[in-house]
């Protein structure tokens, strides 16, 4: 009997198991899935981050009431502050790029403080690095106009902090974007690349505060990813200039950056060096050189002149130092390796700051007993 006459037997699927499957015909649906997720885990992300900001009271980050008043002396002054051994602490010393960003989004709010005020402090503050408590861990007392609805100061501060919101997105985006072109064809790496970053506690906390560490992590992903991009590719002189263009901003974002220096060539090495005629390897690697370093003088090569001409020497950290009481890294290592033994096995620093597996179920199962009962 043929089969094809009849239709019971063209549908049976005994005539189809042995037809071979082609691989890339669910690829596809498999980056619409990748992309769907992406997009999930970044609006977590924003969630989490702007859950941080709101959580955390005002001035309790790392150093954070010394970069606000950064910010805030740039919308008052309309000048760069400079770095002196009188008057209130400022981070006078860090690069602005994320101070002006902060003082363009939060300058149409009429704050209520001036930008050397000085909260009140907690008299009972207490802080020991290997012990965790819940009380008195602000080192500010904090009063009800900083509360939502924010207004004045209040809101201004926000305003800095989500701006960061944005740039740690921004991070975590490009993230995905670099593991999508180290890894083609791989969504869940970049997808578990993408999520190591935006779900990193730490990384959350500060892109909800106010500092420029988020902003060197922006640039700095941007910058990978264009090193990515011009090893898998023709490195042509628009692309060398854009590498030029972001380190330059890298290095406004945080002197830090300065020792990417080392990657960008050996990206520029390898897109050079990739294929082509030998003889124009050297002239491809020196053209680009000559293009991106000069584009990055041009955008970042002022800040270094200036604390040339203010302090003597190019970073401006030798004045910090003198001013802050820099530390000799050399002496406090043996100090740091003292403090091992007293900080515990990781479970037990797990359990101590209440991110242990014991912790998260008691958790779930109070917010769960919270909801029936709340439902009865």
């Amino acid at each position: 009997m043929n089969p094809l006459a009849d239709p019971a037997a063209v549908a049976s699927p005994d005539n189809y198991r042995d037809v071979p499957r082609d691989p890339q015909a669910d690829a596809p649906r498999r980056e619409s899935d990748g992309g769907r997720l992406a997009i999930l885990i970044l609006a977590a992300f924003v969630a989490l981050a702007v859950a941080y900001s709101v959580a955390n009271p005002m001035y309790e980050s790392t150093d954070e009431l010394h970069h606000y008043r950064y910010v805030q002396y740039l919308i008052e002054t309309g000048r760069l502050p400079v770095q002196t051994e009188s008057g209130a602490r400022i981070q006078a010393h860090h690069p602005p790029l994320y101070y002006a960003l902060a003082a363009l989004a939060s300058g149409w709010v009429q704050a209520d403080r001036p930008w050397d005020y000085e909260p009140e402090h907690n008299p009972f503050w207490q802080y020991r690095g290997f012990e965790v408590g819940a009380d008195n861990k602000n080192f500010y007392i904090h009063l009800r106009d900083e509360d939502f609805p924010y207004q004045g100061t209040a809101l201004a501060f926000h305003v800095a902090r989500w701006v960061n919101v944005v740039l740690g997105a921004l991070t975590v985006w490009l993230t995905y974007g670099i593991a999508r072109r180290a890894f083609p064809g791989r969504p869940p790496v970049a997808l578990a690349a993408m999520a190591l970053v935006a779900f990193n506690p730490q990384f959350l906390y500060m892109s909800g505060a106010v500092n420029n560490d988020v902003v060197a992590a922006a640039t700095g992903a941007s910058l990978t990813y264009l090193c990515v991009d011009a090893i898998d590719g023709h490195l042509s002189d628009r692309r060398a200039a854009l590498i030029g263009l972001i380190f330059g901003l890298a290095l406004l974002a945080k002197f830090n950056l300065l020792f990417v220096l080392p990657v960008v060539e050996l990206a520029v090495w390898l897109s050079a060096f990739g294929g082509g005629h030998p003889d124009s390897h050297w002239r491809r690697f020196i053209r680009a050189n000559l293009i991106a370093l000069g584009v990055t003088a041009l955008v970042a090569g002022w800040w270094f002149a200036r604390n040339q001409m203010l302090y003597g020497e190019a970073t401006g950290v030798e004045k910090m130092n003198s001013i802050w009481g820099g530390r000799d890294p050399l002496r406090d290592f043996p100090l740091a390796v003292q403090e091992i033994p007293r900080s515990g096995k990781p479970a037990e620093l797990l359990d101590r700051y209440g991110i242990s597996a014991r912790h998260i179920v008691e958790a779930v199962r109070a917010v769960a007993g919270r909801a029936v009962g709340a439902s009865h």
